[in-house]
């Protein structure tokens, strides 16, 4: 059974000319990154998008999927409509092309400050500061800093060669993203020029999810991430979904943390808002070891997870990344949306499921079934009708919902076998 549709009332909203002006008095929303359906559907299910936003909502991302048709989003991806790449630098060409009064940042935009500063320049920007996010998106100051915080956390150097010291590293890429390009380090090995040395640790890998003011943060939930799933065409670390539980959004699917790793993970986030001065939505990933959390990397904006715990809260996320903008204190904004109490049944799921979601990766060049196809098995981030996918890139985001985690896998599974008998081979492979 998969979960219930994300979207919600939009109530007055229209779909702006992407080109046009925006309205005088400003209320136009511009939502920009590799991928933004979950993030527009939370603006669309949050209260005071309409009220903000009267202008109407653009979503500028690489693909321009087929979810939001029927809403009130100009939804606008990056080869079909401006005939770009799809990079981070060109969804920055296309985004100052366009007219809008605010923007929210999602998925890539971290690993550009330089663009980040930019557009905050041009309208206002939703989340945390350009230098903020600099600062702790640098392994040279984050982790030094989580050392001395006596926070745990994977060690991680800046060095010219890999050690010979008997540790399993990784090669990771400064502006890597979703596990993207890392891989197993060589002992010996040169370390390119942009990359960085992280110990893999033998643990669970998760994901947690937090509302930051500046100054302290709230603990919203975490979830287990899924990496390197074969039926999935993922390989190596590279993201393929992730699993809450939702009744217990803290400690995770089969207790991915215990009591003490939860309190852990709230002190990590508490920490990161108030050393770097983080605001809004942000995560960090970890390595569960023992059912402690050891961080690995920061994330300052709208993370994957956070589609699949806003969907166990039955609150709009977005809402919540408006109100402390405005400068409300995470744990007000938190409570009043009942994003705090973990001891209730997630509305709409009856007890004990597990949620997930799992990311397809195309195993060859492949033509994309009718998008009514793909929904009618759950699946979102659905590719418009006859669209080319590429070898290895993402073809759609799978939807899961059972009793418990291996089950849950399983259907995730299933899910993607049914997937791929919708899609039709490119000739020739291109």
């Amino acid at each position: 059974m998969p979960p219930p549709p994300a979207g919600g009332p939009a109530g007055c909203l229209r779909r702006p000319d992407a080109h046009d002006p925006p309205p005088a008095g400003g209320g136009r929303l511009l939502l920009l990154g590799a991928c933004v359906r979950a993030l527009a559907q939370s603006a669309l299910r949050g209260r005071l998008t309409h009220a903000r936003f009267p202008g109407g909502i653009i979503a500028v991302d690489f693909f321009g999927d087929a979810d939001l048709e029927n809403d009130p989003v100009r939804v606008v991806a990056l080869r079909r409509d401006h005939g770009l790449e799809r990079t981070i630098a060109n969804l920055g060409r296309a985004a100052l092309s366009l007219g809008w009064n605010a923007v929210m940042p999602a998925g890539g935009l971290e690993n550009r400050p330089g663009l980040l500063r930019l557009l905050a320049r041009r309208g206002r920007l939703l989340g945390s500061a350009p230098g903020s996010i600099r600062a702790v998106r640098d392994p040279a100051r984050l982790f030094p800093w989580l050392a001395s915080e006596d926070l745990p956390h994977a060690l991680t150097r800046l060095a010219p060669r890999v050690p010979r010291d008997g540790r399993a590293w990784l090669l990771k890429p400064r502006r890597g993203a979703g596990g993207g390009g890392v891989r197993a380090a060589r002992p010996g090995e040169t370390v390119p020029p942009g990359w960085h040395l992280q110990e893999r640790l033998d643990g669970r890998p998760g994901s947690a999810a937090f509302l930051a003011d500046g100054h302290d943060a709230v603990l919203l939930g975490v979830s287990e991430q899924l990496i390197g799933m074969a039926p999935l065409g993922s390989q190596g670390y590279r993201h393929a979904g992730n699993l809450v539980d939702t009744v217990d959004l803290m400690q995770g699917p089969a207790t991915l943390l215990d009591t003490g790793g939860v309190a852990l993970a709230r002190r990590i986030a508490t920490r990161l808002a108030a050393r770097f001065a983080l605001r809004g939505l942000a995560g960090f990933d970890f390595i569960s070891v023992r059912g402690r959390p050891h961080l690995i990397e920061v994330n300052p904006r709208w993370t994957a997870s956070m589609e699949l715990i806003e969907a166990a809260r039955g609150a709009s996320l977005f809402d919540a990344q408006l109100r402390v903008g405005d400068g409300a204190d995470a744990s007000t904004v938190a409570g009043a949306a009942g994003m705090v109490d973990t001891d209730r049944t997630a509305p709409g799921f009856g007890p004990g499921p597990v949620l997930g979601r799992g990311v397809l990766y195309a195993a060859e060049s492949v033509v994309a079934p009718a998008p009514e196809a793909l929904a009618a098995i759950g699946a979102r981030d659905r590719p418009r009708s006859g669209e080319t996918i590429l070898q290895g890139q993402p073809v759609c985001t799978l939807t899961a919902l059972a009793a418990t985690r291996n089950l849950a896998i399983a259907s995730l599974e299933e899910n993607a076998a049914a997937a791929r008998a919708l899609l039709v081979g490119v000739a020739g492979g291109a």
